[in-house]
């Protein structure tokens, strides 16, 4: 039985050739084996990368992360965004917690939950956005969010999502006595259910699934970019280089291909995690669109880097 949370993105419907936001739609979190999850940490060996990028890692074997991905100029920064992310379960809690543990299968402590040890900036996975009136909720819906996972005595029960571009969170975060315009945010949390593979809301764990999986080191410090809607953010998926192309056949399309690059992280629900790859036989992105607030049409191109319509892979022996 899959257990099912609701969550206010837009979902694409087709009307007159082009695509219709729809304020309501679901995330599906699927099953898992009723394991407690520890906080997402993981330390890198220098067995799991190549040598140049050993190199580059700290003392307890963490992934220097680009300034961008730290600090997006003009955006929301890490620590800013944790900050946000603890403010907002706070003042959710009492609300909110019933519904997390329906996602999560277990008890939340909802009053101790604050931000784990990284928070995780999904990049733009759109070059363009045009429109003659594009609102500026779906301009942040469609654009970079922050990721937070949130923990409560050592074990990871909760994600946050929302807008990297939703400065105005930052104005006053130590004053409760401020409300914060969360509905500008596009802010959205979920329990995260037990089994689910916590480390790969950390690049290191993403690298480490990569490496069994691929049974190849790693070669880049690896990247993250937002699925393309209406695929959750939360739905992380890291993009890596490796040393040398590894043979893949998708669970899907059983195409066989090689891959210099590989996607590690989550499918279309939390249950189907591990090695991704594009699917040549998966759904075209949606790049035409409807703005739920002005209901005028807008256009959307995808980077080259985009996660769009992914399905799990296993490697071929050589």
């Amino acid at each position: 039985m899959n257990a099912v949370t609701s969550y206010t993105l837009y979902r694409r419907t087709k009307k007159a050739n082009a695509f219709c936001l729809i304020a309501v739609a679901a995330i599906v979190l699927g099953c898992s084996d009723p394991s407690p999850m520890t906080e997402p940490r993981a330390r890198i060996t220098p067995a799991e990368v190549t040598p140049g990028l050993a190199a580059t890692l700290t003392a307890d074997g963490q992934f220097v992360l680009p300034i961008s991905a730290v600090n997006p100029p003009g955006e929301i920064n890490e620590e800013q965004a944790k900050a946000i992310a603890n403010r907002y379960v706070r003042e959710v809690a009492s609300s909110l917690a019933g519904s997390w543990e329906d996602d999560h299968g277990a008890a939340v402590r909802a009053n101790e939950l604050a931000s784990c040890a990284r928070a995780l900036y999904a990049g733009n996975p759109y070059a363009t956005l045009r429109g003659t009136r594009v609102s500026e909720i779906t301009v942040r819906t469609f654009g970079p969010h922050w990721v937070v996972p949130m923990c409560a005595g050592g074990q990871l029960q909760v994600v946050v999502s929302f807008s990297s571009q939703a400065t105005e969170l930052t104005s006053d975060l130590t004053s409760a006595k401020i409300p914060l315009p969360w509905e500008r945010a596009d802010i959205r949390s979920f329990g995260v259910p037990l089994g689910v593979a916590g480390s790969l809301f950390t690049p290191e764990g993403a690298a480490q699934r990569a490496f069994v999986a691929a049974g190849k080191r790693v070669a880049s410090v690896p990247m993250l970019i937002m699925n393309p809607m209406p695929s959750s953010p939360v739905l992380v998926r890291w993009r890596m280089d490796l040393e040398a192309p590894v043979i893949v056949t998708g669970t899907h399309s059983s195409v066989s291909r090689a891959r210099n690059a590989v996607l590690v992280g989550f499918g279309e629900t939390f249950k189907s995690a591990g090695l991704l790859d594009e699917d040549p036989q998966g759904e075209p992105a949606a790049l035409l669109w409807t703005d739920v607030v002005t209901k005028e049409p807008f256009t959307l191109a995808l980077t080259a880097l985009a996660p769009a319509r992914v399905e799990l892979v296993t490697r071929e022996n050589p």
